[in-house]
């Protein structure tokens, strides 16, 4: 017979037909969304990471007190830099690959490059006091139309 799909308990049940779970231990689910959905879900997802991302690293000794443990911890300064400065980077890749591949409209988002590169230079030179903030607002300004404010 068919394979047993792997079984979550944090997941309901009604949510795991439709898991990418299933994709990886069935080879007939079709499940799994693939690139078209993937790639443009992680352009969105990862300046929402980088929001995090910046708030861990401003409190990575603080939580390292409280033993609590985090990625911007556990990669160590330089390793956290090039993982937040390519979490603003995917999106402005995947824009130029749009822009390339369907439209011009596709670089709109390329506008908010200057901004991106300001929040990288906060985090390189160790400026989180309000990183965190500011990454947040360039999710909202630097990709709905604020632009460099």
């Amino acid at each position: 017979g068919e394979p047993e799909p792997l079984r979550s308990p944090v997941v309901p049940p009604s949510a795991r037909a439709n898991a990418c779970v299933c994709a990886l231990s069935t080879p007939r689910c079709h499940a799994f969304p693939g690139a078209r959905v993937l790639l443009p879900a992680l352009a969105l997802a990862a300046p929402i990471e980088a929001i995090l991302h910046a708030n861990n690293a401003r409190d990575a000794d603080e939580d390292k007190r409280n033993g609590i443990r985090t990625l911007a911890q556990m990669l160590g300064p330089r390793a956290s830099f090039n993982f937040y400065a390519a979490l603003l980077a995917v999106p402005m890749a995947y824009s130029a690959v749009q822009a390339w591949r369907r439209s011009v409209l596709g670089a709109l988002p390329l506008l908010a490059a200057p901004l991106a590169r300001k929040l990288v230079t906060a985090f390189r030179t160790g400026d989180f006091v309000d990183l965190p903030k500011k990454t947040a607002k360039f999710q909202v300004e630097g990709w709905v139309g604020g632009g460099n404010k």
